[in-house]
């Protein structure tokens, strides 16, 4: 048996997912970022964990903070702008 949300409750699970992803990554930034981490290394490897799909896309483009934190604009476009009000990737 299929189960068919409505728009208004498929919109609310997006609008949920979006939370938790934002939510999860602000954690896992917080907890590499108190490790010493610099805050693009801590995005980048927050991001690793919490959506490596994204994190492979990422990788080696502009968009990678890693090594370079004044990319990290470039990577909050790219992770959270883009993403956050398309879809839910989570």
């Amino acid at each position: 048996m299929t189960t068919t949300y409505s728009d208004e409750v498929v919109a609310k699970k997006n609008v949920l997912a979006r939370h938790r992803f934002f939510m999860a990554m602000a954690n896992g930034f917080t907890a590499q970022f108190k490790q010493g981490q610099r805050r693009g290394q801590a995005w980048m490897n927050a991001l690793a964990v919490e959506a490596p799909s994204i994190w492979l896309e990422i990788t080696g483009t502009e968009a990678d903070c890693f090594s370079d934190d004044s990319r990290v604009p470039a990577f909050s476009d790219k992770v959270f702008k883009e993403r956050m009000t398309s879809y839910a990737h989570y």
